[in-house]
Parts: C-alpha cells; sequence; structure tokens
C-alpha cells in the first residue's frame, strides 16, 4: 500500500476499471497520484516496457521519472515517460529511419525562404490548422502547400508532423503497440491529433488512465480541446471517474476567491476545491503606471527578504528569491519588468526559451563532421564556453545534457541534439536557481511559490483582446483561475492606469475578472510612487 495517499487519490491509484479519468483541480496532488499509480501498476509485476506515461513538458517528464524511480527502485533510462513528441519522435525512430526533425526555429525560417513576411504568427496558425483537424482557408493552405513540400523536398519532419505521423503508423500497423498500460497527463490541453494517438494505442485492450483539470485548459491557440475530456465517457463507456477534491498548495482564501473566479464560466463541470490549510493573504493593488507597478514588486520582495514591514510579510526569515514569481499575460510585458529588476539588486530570472540562440547553437555543433568521441556533458560545456553562449542559455543546454552524463557523442549525441529541439519555454525553469522567477501565466503551469505578483491584470491583458484572433472570455478566465493558483501564501493582483507596450503610451481599465471577487476575500490597494496606502483591508487579514 503506497502511504499518505487521502481516500480519493487511493481509489485513483488502485482503481481496477480498465479507463479511468481523474479531475485533478490545482494543488490535489496530481503528478503524485499519476506517479503512484505507475508505480503501483510495476510493482504489482507489470513490466516498465509496458507501461506508457505522456506529460506534456520535459520537466514534469524529469519529476515524475524521479519519483518513480525513487519508488520502485528501477533507473530513470528503463521507463516509458515523456513528453507526446518525445514518444512519437522514438516511434518514427522504428518506421522511418533517417528523417531530419525540425525545431521551432527551423520551421519559421523555412516560412521566411518561402516569403512570409511574418513567420513566427505563419508557424503558429499552421500548427493550430494541423492539430486542430480544421480545413484552411486559400491564403492559408498556399502557405500550407508550399510549406509542406520544403519539408518534403528536405525529408524533415516538424513537431506537429511527429504526432500525426506516429498515429498513422500504429493504426497501420507499421509501429508495434507493446503497451498494456497507457497514463496521460494534462489530459485537458490535448488537441483532437493527440487525442486520435491516445485512442490508437488503447484501442487493443491497453488500459488509459487520464489525468487533468478542464479549468486549467489553456493552450486553445495551440488546438487543444477541453472537450476531450469532457467528452471522456462518451468515448470510453464504462470507465470510472474520479474527482480529487482537496488543495494542499494554496491558502484557504486563496482557493475560495480562485473558485469564486472560475465559477463564472458556463462552459464547465464543478467540482469544488476544498483547501486544507488557513488564510494567507490576497491583495489587489492598482499602480499609476507600469513602472510604479514594478517598483512595487521589487520593494515588496525586498521586503520579504529584509525582515522589513510590508503588506503581507510575516516569516521574512524563512524566504529564498525562489519562493517568488512574477507573473504576467504576455511577452510584452516582460521588458519593462526585467528592466526593473536588472535595476535591483535581486537575482532573477526570465524563464523563457532563448530558441534563436539554441537554434545557432545546434546549426554550429551539427557542422562538426567528425567530432571527438568524449563525454557529451563535458564536450557541450567546452563548445558552449568557446562560443562565449550567454549564461541563461548556457544553463539550459547543460540541463538537456544531464541525462546524457557520463555517455560518449558516439552513443548518444544525436539524441541530445533532438531533446535540444524539443524544448518548449516551460523547460527552462531551474528549480535549484535561488532567483525570482519572471514568466508568462502559460510557462507558470505545474509550478508553485510561496508569493506571486500578476502584474498587469487590465482590460485588453487578462482577458487578452487583438483584432487579428480570436477572443475567447472563457479561457482567459482559465488563464487567470491558473496563475491565481501557483500562490500558496500570498496573492498580489496588481493593475496599472497607465501602461507602455512596445513603445506605446496607453490608458489602462482594471479587468473585469476583479469584479468576479468577492470584496470580503481581496481586498484593494493604491500603490503610489513613494507609499502604499492600503484600502477596504479586512480586520484579522494578517493575523
Amino acid at each position: 500500500m503506497i502511504p499518505n495517499l487521502n481516500e480519493e487519490q487511493r481509489q485513483a491509484v488502485y482503481s481496477q476499471a480498465r479507463h479511468i479519468l481523474v479531475a485533478a483541480p490545482p494543488g490535489s496532488g496530481k503528478t503524485a497520484c499519476l506517479a503512484a499509480r505507475f508505480g503501483r501498476l510495476a510493482a504489482e509485476g507489470v513490466r516498465p516496457e509496458e507501461l506508457l506515461a505522456i506529460t506534456f513538458t520535459n520537466r514534469a517528464a524529469r519529476e515524475m521519472k524521479g519519483r518513480v524511480a525513487a519508488t520502485i527502485g528501477l533507473k530513470e533510462q528503463s521507463l516509458n515517460i515523456g513528453t507526446f513528441h518525445a514518444f512519437c519522435l522514438r516511434v518514427l525512430k522504428e518506421t522511418r529511419p533517417g528523417f531530419r526533425l525540425y525545431g521551432r526555429q527551423d520551421s519559421e525560417r523555412v516560412l521566411k525562404d518561402i516569403g512570409v513576411k511574418n513567420p513566427g504568427r505563419a508557424a503558429d496558425k499552421i500548427s493550430a490548422l494541423k492539430n486542430a483537424l480544421i480545413p484552411p482557408g486559400a491564403d492559408a493552405l498556399t502557405v500550407l502547400d508550399a510549406y509542406r513540400k520544403k519539408l518534403f523536398d528536405a525529408d524533415a519532419l516538424d513537431l506537429d508532423d511527429l504526432v500525426i505521423e506516429a498515429a498513422a503508423a500504429l493504426g497501420s500497423g507499421a509501429a508495434q503497440k507493446r503497451f498494456g498500460h497507457v497514463l496521460v497527463d494534462e489530459y485537458q490541453d490535448i488537441n483532437p491529433r493527440q487525442s486520435a494517438l491516445i485512442k490508437c494505442l488503447v484501442k487493443d485492450g491497453a488500459s488509459l488512465f487520464a489525468i487533468g483539470d478542464p479549468d486549467q485548459a489553456i493552450y486553445g491557440f495551440r488546438g487543444a480541446d477541453a472537450r476531450g475530456f469532457l467528452e471522456f465517457e462518451r468515448d470510453f463507456p464504462g470507465c470510472a471517474v474520479i474527482r480529487l477534491k482537496r488543495n494542499y498548495r494554496s491558502a484557504g482564501n486563496i482557493v475560495k476567491a480562485a473558485g469564486a473566479l472560475i465559477r463564472g464560466n458556463a462552459d464547465r463541470v464543478e467540482n469544488e476545491t476544498l483547501p486544507t490549510r488557513g488564510n494567507g493573504v490576497i491583495l489587489r493593488a492598482e499602480a499609476a503606471d507600469g513602472r510604479a507597478e514594478a517598483g512595487f514588486i521589487i520593494k515588496e520582495i525586498e521586503s520579504a527578504m529584509g525582515g522589513l514591514t510590508s503588506l503581507t510579510v510575516k516569516d521574512a526569515g524563512n524566504n529564498r528569491f525562489s519562493d517568488f514569481a512574477v507573473l504576467f499575460r504576455t511577452k510584452r510585458q516582460a521588458h519593462a519588468l526585467i528592466e526593473a529588476f536588472d535595476g535591483s539588486a535581486i537575482p532573477h530570472h526570465y524563464v523563457t526559451l532563448p530558441g534563436a540562440t539554441i537554434a545557432e547553437f545546434i546549426a554550429y555543433i551539427s557542422s562538426h563532421e567528425h567530432p571527438p568521441d568524449a563525454d557529451i556533458s563535458g564536450y557541450i560545456e567546452a563548445q558552449a564556453r568557446l562560443l562565449k553562449i550567454p549564461k541563461p542559455v548556457f544553463e539550459i543546454l547543460m540541463q538537456a545534457a544531464w541525462p546524457y552524463k557520463g555517455a560518449r557523442i558516439s552513443e548518444s549525441f544525436a539524441q541530445y541534439l533532438e531533446d535540444l529541439k524539443l524544448l518548449d519555454g516551460p523547460d527552462t525553469y531551474d528549480i535549484e536557481a535561488d532567483k525570482v522567477s519572471l514568466m508568462t501565466i502559460h510557462a507558470s503551469k505545474g509550478l508553485e511559490f510561496k508569493y506571486v505578483f500578476i502584474a498587469g491584470v487590465e482590460d485588453g491583458l487578462i482577458p487578452l483582446r487583438m483584432k487579428d484572433k480570436d477572443f475567447d472570455i472563457e479561457e482567459e478566465r482559465r488563464l487567470l483561475y491558473v496563475g491565481m493558483t501557483r500562490a500558496k501564501d500570498a496573492l498580489y493582483l496588481l493593475s496599472a492606469r497607465t501602461r507602455t507596450l512596445c513603445g506605446v503610451e496607453s490608458g489602462q481599465s482594471t479587468s473585469l475578472f476583479l469584479s468576479e471577487l468577492p470584496t470580503e476575500l481581496v481586498p484593494a490597494a493604491i500603490i503610489e510612487k513613494k507609499k502604499t496606502r492600503r484600502r477596504a483591508i479586512q480586520k484579522g487579514l494578517f493575523e
């Protein structure tokens, strides 16, 4: 019996149903539950090669591998735990050897070569078209056809092609289906292509264990469709549905405020989340401008780390810089925040993927026809230092090399290069770094921090409104819900009356979502340039 499981988690881990859907709200122990089921199956005699767990980020895969390996005593390398792309790449290595893998930067280069003015936006559009199974318009079809021809001529597949081609190989029998148990994390974020792949994997008798939270479905722009979660019972008749209910992460009032927000969505299944902790602190604060907002964040962190009086700090002596995260809706907001932090003494890092630099590094080391048969980690470190790679990128390169510690170039170098191409922004988060994290809300998914500042909770940012893009108010509400539920002890919801983005200053109004939060749970304050005046803070908030 696996210890430290509550009643609902135990049901999920030990259920004998062939197909199981687990609804797991934030802080409910989703990763622990998934790892425990994988470990339980292995401990009961299911061979590791018959178990497959699919995650959405390499970071989640590493965490799960570590948990399972520590529990059942197997080497991490023997566990089939990885992302959709990593799994599909392995399938295609068996059925289509020799093809070239194009990462995001490769795709944008191809689009630029065929004359597309905005290759980044075009790459997003092509990805959405491929993943959502929707027919493209005439203009998009012309670009898509030219793009596909370029890849065909180069015998290349992009990241979306991996899933499409792997599903086809499994469906035709070209690839062997050898898994008796398939476990899928973040099931609410799968797209129709990934759903088809999963159904192909389990149609011949394998079991499916799917876990996730439709209230955290935030990747509609990538073609993800939470209906796969909501229609699970239709797709897999007779399945067991288990709902985890307890939030062990966030303070009680944070759980309640986030719950009040997400209940504003109509297209959802109610899954009440029960707090297990006492109240922490939530503060809604408005600044004159973006600079004052950033200054307030820095002041609060400095106060927390220095033990000075601040609006929220109760245990300053126990804080580390890594306990703080500053979240924002768009990358356009990052510049002002990074500039403010660069002018402070606070160690910080911007959690994003510096794709161009990594692509250049891949191109450089791939050009070496006869690299020495040295240790991979040592070789990568030497080449990165020779090229004077920026420290943040250097750390990403070395982190990706960690699974190959002790391996020789002749053994695993090609696999290492492919791993670099599969990296996503959230994979660059270094849990060991004692730094304040600056990241988009999307990148924060799956993480937790004692203190969370959400900057720019304003109409036009959260919810984001863009002229040339569809607007989904419910997904925007889910995104703020995800951001709020990253917080363990303290949550700041910040806005500014004016903000400068991309050199253009504009007047801002507070987000409509703030009006949906109960005032008794979320008091308000005005951030002034020299001091902060608290307003309507209820008695007992800091007790």
